[in-house]
């Protein structure tokens, strides 16, 4: 973890930590979440209430990424084997299994990564 996040989130105003989780949000790559996970063990419910919604929304980034690498591997294999009809449908079926697994998984993993941490 960068020095100035670790110096910013044990400054004694609150401001200076929720200032310090967003700029990291903004300028870290996705999964680099270190930085919020220890925010999330603080005491001050404001900034482990940000840092709970940050890692969510990186999460989110990262689980959207893959989904969308995923499906574009598969839509071009499809187009490659000439089956049109195959690839109408597999244009119609991603959206939908884009929204349950995705929600579902996005949802859940952040809190149970954060359960794993706190129960250690």
């Amino acid at each position: 973890m960068p020095a100035w996040i670790a110096k910013e989130l044990d400054s004694p105003d609150v401001a200076t930590r929720l200032r310090a989780l967003e700029t990291w949000a903004q300028s870290a790559p996705p999964g680099a979440v270190d930085p919020l996970i220890l925010a999330y063990e603080e005491k001050d419910e404001r900034v482990r209430a940000r840092a709970m919604e940050l890692i969510e929304q990186d999460w989110a980034r990262t689980a959207d990424a893959e989904q969308s690498s995923r499906g574009a591997e598969d839509i071009n294999g499809i187009a490659e084997s000439g089956d049109a009809g195959a690839l109408g449908e597999q244009l119609t079926i991603d959206p939908i299994i884009n929204e349950s697994s995705i929600e579902d998984s996005v949802q859940s993993q952040p809190r149970d990564a954060l359960q794993a941490t706190n129960d250690d």
